[in-house]
Parts: C-alpha cells; sequence; structure tokens
C-alpha cells in the first residue's frame, strides 16, 4: 500500500505464496508513499484475510512487525513498547499471534 497505489494485497499475497519465506507485517493508513504507519488493525490492511492466505498455505516461516514512521517517531520508549504491546494483542484478538 505504501509503494502500490490501487493494489489489493490479499490477492497479491495469494499470487506470490509459493515463494514466500517470511512475512513483514505492518498497517497503512493509504494514499502512496504516506509514512504514517499506525498499530496492526487500525489502517487499512485485511490482516485478517493476510493469515486466512498464509494458513491456506501452510506458511511455516517467520512474521515481524515493523514499527517505524512519523506516527512513531515522536513517541519516547516506553510508548513504542505501549505500540507494539497493541500491534501483539490485536494479533491476539484476531487469532493471529502464537
Amino acid at each position: 500500500h505504501h509503494y502500490n497505489d490501487g493494489v489489493d494485497g490479499v490477492k497479491e499475497l495469494a499470487r506470490i505464496m509459493p515463494w514466500v519465506a517470511s512475512g513483514h507485517l505492518k498497517d497503512a493508513l493509504g494514499g502512496l508513499r504516506n509514512g504514517a504507519f499506525p498499530r496492526l488493525g487500525e489502517g487499512i490492511v485485511d490482516f485478517p484475510e493476510v493469515f486466512r492466505v498464509l494458513k491456506e498455505a501452510d506458511f511455516g516461516g517467520p512474521c515481524t512487525i515493523e514499527i517505524e514512521g512519523t506516527l512513531v517517531s515522536p513517541l519516547a520508549m516506553e510508548e513504542r513498547v505501549v505500540f507494539l504491546r497493541d500491534c501483539l494483542a490485536y494479533l491476539e484478538r484476531i487469532g493471529a499471534a502464537g
């Protein structure tokens, strides 16, 4: 969503699954090159569908949460820890953590 406008990320993920070895998790607010990356579940990325595609492909690789951007950079370390915990709590709510 950051580098490509009008792309369906879930469809693209399904298309490339045979070559996926790891996942990189970051939400987006939309808009080409918008550097504001919110907590997982607060943007436009359909994470339940992303994890459905991963599960259907029997994906066993790691997934990394990336914390960066204009919403995170001004935060103190303690606030960044809360940001990350909120992301993990979201993944747990949708059944994707663990």
